[in-house]
């Protein structure tokens, strides 16, 4: 069985250091998540927070038949939206602008670069993630959930309880957007697509 499956079995069970091993293997790629749809550092943070506890809330629901990432997605997910539409209906000063920078900063290689080299990084990155924020929220949703968490198009599809087809063609669409957007400054460093297309972060 699953180490996360089993785990989460002993959470039903009211075990709360399974479930602190769950938090703390899974608070990163859930703050990475918020990062990627749009959060600030600090409201990331609060969103895993929440998410945990509503995970706790609902523990008795899990079924093994889950995938344990599906489950706990599906929760970020639905949070996400529910925060998403209470953002829509009010007005809102809030930036991500500082967001986006936490985000390049935390993702620059730890291999010595030059000063150039690190500019371009930077600079790179910085359009990626201002370009992935340019893209609607349902293909922007598909798109990270399958190149920064790294899922398979079936556990995409059961998180956002929608057909494969449907995952497929979003995340298409949302490859064509991102290139579309982001040639210019790949060709400017001449980088050529098929070079990139499997390492925009």
């Amino acid at each position: 069985m699953d180490d996360d499956v089993e785990l989460m079995l002993q959470v039903k069970e009211d075990n709360l250091s399974a479930f602190e091993k769950l938090y703390l293997r899974y608070q990163q790629p859930l703050a990475n998540f918020f990062y990627r749809l749009g959060s600030s550092s600090d409201i990331a943070e609060d969103y895993v927070q929440e998410v945990f506890l509503r995970l706790w809330r609902c523990r008795s629901t899990y079924s093994p038949s889950a995938k344990f990432t599906t489950f706990l997605f599906q929760i970020a997910k639905n949070y996400w939206l529910n925060e998403s539409d209470k953002k829509k209906r009010r007005p809102s000063t809030h930036s991500i602008s500082s967001s986006e920078e936490e985000i390049v900063q935390m993702e620059i290689p730890a291999e010595t670069k030059t000063p150039q080299e690190q500019i371009i990084t930077e600079e790179l990155q910085t359009k990626v993630q201002e370009a992935i924020q340019s893209l609607d929220e349902k293909h922007r949703i598909v798109f990270i959930l399958s190149e920064v968490q790294g899922m398979k198009y079936r556990e995409i599809a059961e998180i956002l309880e929608i057909p494969i087809g449907t995952v497929k063609s979003r995340m298409t669409l949302a490859e064509q957007k991102l290139r579309a957007k982001l040639k210019p400054y790949f060709d400017g460093f001449h980088l050529h697509s098929e070079e990139t297309s499997h390492e925009l972060p």
